[in-house]
């Protein structure tokens, strides 16, 4: 985000959980729901009896207040899962107790199923086969946004939107992400997906 704020470069693709910012302007595309993954031996796990296949339906659920024992596994400050992170434990009322923290969601998982704590992740990065960790949906299910950031007032080029449109067309296929489209990604889908069809028919 700061390339884009210094103009480095004209936008860059993230995550955001809050897209309210007088520096940025975000063209939400997908969202993904953010989940809790817990050690096999934790209480909690005993609900993860079935899992299910489809990665659109919830996961076996658990309410944020119900994690307030367990110790935490986060992300760093500023990341988006963190953010959520740090919205959960407000709305639940409680200060968590955090064991470590970094900026990589594979050491978050690895020390998940070394049996340090609990920990929020993506759910595309579940590993629902994996004996060691079990993983819930919260209650209510929480979700982060797939977003192009661009600095505030930018306007993208026809290249530039091209872009984001085939990222839209490649992602929907993705089980994992629900359309999220704002106005904004809603103007691009229409601009490039009306122009193909017309191209395509006969």
């Amino acid at each position: 985000r700061k390339m884009v704020l210094d103009g480095t470069c004209s936008f860059s693709l993230g995550t955001c959980f809050d897209t309210e910012s007088t520096d940025f302007d975000y063209i939400t595309l997908f969202r993904e729901e953010v989940v809790i993954a817990i050690p096999s031996f934790h209480p909690l796990a005993l609900r993860c009896t079935e899992i299910p296949e489809n990665p659109q339906k919830s996961l076996p659920q658990a309410a944020p207040s119900e994690l307030s024992d367990s110790p935490f596994i986060l992300m760093t400050p500023g990341s988006s899962v963190r953010k959520i992170s740090d919205y959960i434990f407000a709305q639940a009322g409680f200060s968590p107790t955090v064991v470590f923290e970094s900026g990589n969601n594979t050491v978050v998982q690895n020390m998940v199923r070394g049996g340090s704590g609990i920990g929020f992740q993506p759910r595309s990065l579940a590993r629902l086969s994996d004996p060691d960790i079990a993983y819930l949906s919260l209650s209510p299910r929480v979700f982060l946004d797939l977003c192009v950031i661009l600095k505030k007032g930018t306007v993208l080029n026809e290249s530039e939107r091209y872009f984001v449109y085939l990222m839209m067309l490649n992602d929907l296929g993705d089980p994992y992400y629900t359309p999220d489209f704002n106005e904004a990604a809603r103007s691009i889908w229409n601009e490039f997906h009306e122009a193909e069809r017309e191209v395509t028919q006969p």
